[in-house]
């Protein structure tokens, strides 16, 4: 073979290759543009491993149940995990506007990374943080948002034994304040 086919030969080798590797990742883009474009990621759900020793459920008479430390929990720590399905925000305003009137709505929607997501924490799984009640005046945790997306609440400030979990649930839609007013407090 001569010299110019011999180098023909090895950089069309070379271009084939090159365009294998390119069709591969290009395919590969796809199947990940397609599963980021799906409403929730189909990775393994991840899980807070917080400490819940500490906090137990108490029924309380104008509000119904709610959360209450039984020991000091010191500011900035991580309490435990807002726990549901996770929904894409489109998602979540459905089931938003699917819920009957006299329900509660346990729907928890938050951004992540750039994208918006839902919790919806309706089902009872006997996890307390469903249960933390609203304070818009005096919050003592904040939901914050980890890797996964996961929320769990963490301390704004020392707990004492005793006191209510409670935090800003951020609701500021006039028709939301109209139909549930005790969101104002």
């Amino acid at each position: 073979m001569g010299r110019r086919k011999e180098k023909y030969a090895t950089s069309s080798a070379r271009r084939r290759s090159r365009h294998a590797t390119a069709a591969k990742k290009l395919k590969r883009h796809r199947i990940c543009r397609v599963t980021t474009r799906s409403m929730v990621p189909s990775a393994p759900k991840p899980t807070f491993q917080g400490d819940v020793s500490g906090l137990e459920m108490r029924v309380f008479n104008d509000k119904g149940r709610g959360v209450v430390a039984t020991r000091h929990f010191p500011r900035g720590r991580l309490l435990l995990q807002y726990k549901g399905e996770l929904l894409s925000k489109r998602q979540g305003l459905q089931r938003e506007q699917d819920l009957p009137e006299e329900s509660g709505s346990f729907l928890y929607f938050f951004p992540f990374k750039g994208k918006q997501y839902c919790i919806d924490a309706s089902a009872e799984t006997g996890d307390l943080g469903r249960l933390v009640n609203h304070s818009r005046s005096t919050p003592n945790v904040i939901p914050r948002a980890l890797p996964g997306p996961i929320i769990v609440f963490e301390a704004l400030r020392d707990i004492e034994p005793g006191q209510e979990l409670l935090f800003d649930y951020g609701e500021r839609r006039s028709e939301f304040l109209l139909k549930f007013p005790w969101l104002k407090n």
